[in-house]
């Protein structure tokens, strides 16, 4: 079985620091005055686009500011400040272990080439038996047709943004789960979870070491890989 696991929000938690990572990325620059004020500012921008209706990075490059620097900046010192999900690691081990393949499967961030440098940085960095990053112009069908041709089916995709999932067209082959994310969950509507749990293979989970379980369960059906 291929579990292929998102990134923000799934194994990693780099949102509580969005905030300090914002006011020491403007402290680059001397000339702007209340850097805390518009950290706290630009950290509720942020969040405001991490919801399912402007989840798509050609917002941030039409709304945000232009200054490429500051957004890079930004992104560094999240990354420095990020630290994983209690139990990522260990799910990712014991799920290896198993025989499984275990791949990231996010999207890019708005600054070209910076998921691949977070992931690089981060304490999974050589944890993952491949790693595919969407956007950009390659679609969620494009990654996940790429994943099959590569490392075959089934796929259980693991994410705590889950308004992804129906973005995807050929649902075939594929596993859904929410990750319950607490600082993202609050972002699903009630409409939202109601087209959700009317797809096939939905699962929804708090802990995410829960996916060992689940992966465990579908073993019967899909057999150990």
């Amino acid at each position: 079985m291929i579990i292929a696991f998102d990134f923000d929000g799934t194994l990693i938690d780099s949102y509580y620091c969005i905030e300090e990572a914002f006011y020491r990325a403007l402290m680059d620059y001397r000339i702007i005055p209340f850097k805390r004020a518009l950290a706290k500012a630009l950290t509720k921008i942020e969040l405001y686009f991490e919801r399912p209706r402007f989840g798509r990075h050609r917002f941030h490059r039409e709304i945000y500011f232009t200054n490429s620097r500051l957004w890079r900046r930004w992104l560094e010192e999240r990354a420095s400040m990020s630290k994983p999900i209690d139990g990522a690691q260990e799910i990712i081990l014991r799920l290896r272990e198993r025989g499984h393949k275990v791949i990231s499967f996010s999207a890019e961030d708005f600054v070209p080439g910076m998921k691949a440098y977070r992931i690089e940085r981060s304490p999974f960095k050589d944890m993952f038996d491949g790693i595919i990053i969407f956007g950009r112009g390659v679609s969620v069908d494009d990654a996940i047709r790429g994943v099959k041709e590569r490392y075959g089916t089934p796929i259980v995709w693991v994410d705590d943004k889950p308004w992804r999932f129906l973005r995807l067209r050929d649902r075939s082959g594929v596993i859904f789960v929410w990750y319950k994310f607490e600082r993202t969950k609050d972002f699903v509507s009630k409409l939202l979870l109601n087209k959700l749990r009317s797809l096939n293979s939905f699962y929804e989970i708090n802990d995410i070491r829960k996916v060992f379980d689940i992966v465990k369960s579908l073993e019967g059906k899909y057999g150990d890989i």
